[in-house]
């Protein structure tokens, strides 16, 4: 087993830091540079994933319920009064 000299290991730890604050203050000066985007942006991206991922899943859930496209009738659905 390495034993590292404490001295040793806080000249390791502060040139990891200064290498942190290095690509922090780049990565700052690139968004600075970048035009403003959508604060709720992220939210609208975070929707459509899940809804996505629902939509995927009620397919496979109707496939495995009716078997496959082929033998799948269409089915009109009626749309339902929202609920407050």
């Amino acid at each position: 087993m390495y034993v590292i000299h404490p001295i040793l290991l806080e000249q390791i730890a502060e040139a990891y830091r200064q290498e942190r604050l290095r690509a922090a203050h780049a990565y700052q000066l690139y968004r600075q540079s970048q035009p403003p985007r959508d604060r709720h942006a992220h939210l609208y991206c975070r929707f459509f994933i899940w809804f996505g991922r629902q939509l995927v899943n009620l397919g496979l859930h109707l496939q495995t319920r009716h078997g496959v496209a082929e033998n799948a009738q269409p089915v009109v659905m009626q749309p339902q009064p929202r609920q407050v």
